[in-house]
């Protein structure tokens, strides 16, 4: 196994402008990838704005609230253990991974499909339980996403990643559009989700290395060793989903799904610009750790850089924002996404607040 750092002073001095450079790359591969992400969900919410009423989009974001839910208790980091992990790029991990992976999102869909009625019922939508049992199919579809994917990453090459995770949100977000002209309501949106989830997951077979395109099976070791990457996290997922999924839990059964559903279009628009650099540097900062990860002196130079960069783009793509005020909205999106006066200002301010302060 090779060293997770140079032994030599010339070896030193040969690896660090060699990490930098790629550090480099990948951030560039990372946004134009993210930043081509975004834009074609920004364009697709323009056009699904005009085909759909605000209620579909605030039922689908009291079914994603459910997910959402379930996903953060069954964290597992299977995809983030093969970034990190010194295992990482061995069969036997990759396959244990996977396993896990695919135990977790058959359990996660068995109980959402058994919580589908009593969840709708608790946003106050019981008609709409065929809704979140048609998301609760998610998980499953997500968990056939190769973990070996995420081996390029490692080695911060993120140009075939990026270029096929991109092509699989196209694709998904077409077949959306193509949902929502036929059925002109919310099961277009879910099963426009479900079709680029299922895109993704094909993506990542195309991705993963031959060497370790192996089939799921729990080794007790690897599986250990996994499960203790995850207690490391515990807490973390609950919380950030916490924050996330706060406004659905307390719009939607209050105030309707109709409400719910201005307001998650509006805080999409708005953290447009900031998912964009938090994603991106993100992504870039998993492996670059992973291989700073005995020279913390040059991961925290690394890592002061990735923040300033993020900072400074959200913070002015917050601030654009809220100087355009609350006609964007309506202007894009159109008059029935309107929105309460001084609303899309606060919720860019905040975005980008939050983008800096995580």
């Amino acid at each position: 196994m090779s060293p997770t750092r140079p032994t030599t002073p010339d070896a030193a001095a040969t690896e660090a402008p060699r990490l930098g450079t790629r550090v480099r790359r990948g951030l560039v591969w990372q946004l134009m990838g993210r930043g081509g992400d975004q834009l074609v969900r920004l364009l697709a919410n323009l056009v699904l704005a005009r085909l759909l009423a605000p209620e579909d989009f605030g039922l689908l974001g009291m079914a994603a609230a459910g997910l959402a839910l379930a996903d953060a208790m069954a964290f597992v980091g299977t995809d983030q253990a093969v970034m990190a992990d010194r295992r990482g790029r061995r069969p036997r991990f990759v396959a244990t991974a996977w396993a896990l992976s695919l135990i977790r999102g058959g359990v996660m869909s068995i109980a959402l499909l058994l919580l589908a009625t009593p969840l709708a019922r608790g946003f106050g939508q019981p008609q709409a339980a065929g809704l979140f049992m048609l998301i609760a199919l998610q998980p499953v579809i997500a968990s056939l996403a190769h973990p070996g994917a995420f081996i390029p990453l490692r080695d911060l090459r993120f140009a075939r990643w990026t270029v096929m995770r991109l092509l699989a949100v196209v694709l998904g977000t077409g077949a959306t559009i193509a949902l929502a002209l036929h059925l002109r309501d919310a099961r277009a949106l879910v099963l426009g989700q479900l079709a680029t989830t299922a895109l993704s997951a094909a993506a990542n077979l195309l991705i993963t290395p031959r060497r370790v395109r192996v089939r799921p099976w729990i080794h007790r070791r690897h599986a250990r060793g996994l499960l203790r990457f995850s207690a490391g996290a515990v807490g973390t997922p609950l919380l950030i989903m916490g924050v996330a999924q706060l406004p659905a839990v307390l719009i939607g059964p209050v105030l309707g799904p109709a409400t719910l559903g201005v307001f998650a279009m509006l805080r999409r628009l708005c953290d447009t610009g900031q998912q964009l650099a938090v994603q991106a540097a993100g992504s870039v900062l998993v492996p670059t750790a992973a291989r700073l990860a005995e020279e913390p002196v040059r991961f925290a130079a690394a890592w002061t850089r990735s923040i300033r960069i993020t900072g400074l783009a959200a913070l002015g793509s917050a601030g654009l924002l809220a100087w355009l005020g609350g006609d964007v909205p309506a202007t894009i999106l159109g008059p029935s996404f309107r929105g309460d006066a001084g609303l899309f200002s606060a919720l860019a301010v905040a975005g980008g607040l939050a983008a800096v302060l995580g």
